[in-house]
């Protein structure tokens, strides 16, 4: 099979490009002012088993609770002041790393590790023992 060339800025360009274009769909303020949904940005703790109490000291009451938290990269504190990358940085690169650790085995590590590994990045995925 031929070597293909991958015109990697070209790809995160355009990656991005998409992701500005449908990122209205996926946000807190459509589905607050256009779905009608009721969004709580912060933390909470349930309080009884039909009340949460927000971190602002809000209590809401339901009959049923959909939790979706949502999730954010935990960055281990060895790495604290040292350059890295996370899900939510990564696709600002403009060059291809030639090599590429992924923290985690998790949907999303391995998401990235076989898109970067796919694009030409050579990969090593880490996870903790579980």
């Amino acid at each position: 099979l031929p070597i293909l060339e991958i015109d990697f800025a070209a790809v995160m360009s355009r990656l991005r490009r998409i992701r500005a274009e449908i990122s209205h769909h996926d946000s807190v303020q459509r589905y607050s002012a256009e779905v009608g949904v009721d969004v709580f940005a912060g933390t909470a703790s349930f309080s009884s088993e039909d009340e949460v109490q927000l971190s602002s000291g809000e209590t809401l009451r339901f009959r049923k609770c959909i939790i979706g938290t949502g999730a954010g990269a935990r960055i281990p504190e060895a790495l604290s002041g040292i350059p890295h990358l996370t899900s939510a940085n990564l696709w600002n690169l403009q060059a291809l790393p030639p090599r590429l650790v992924v923290l985690g085995a998790g949907p999303i590590g391995l998401e990235i590790a076989q898109a970067m590994q796919r694009l030409g990045s050579r990969v090593t995925v880490l996870t903790g023992a579980s």
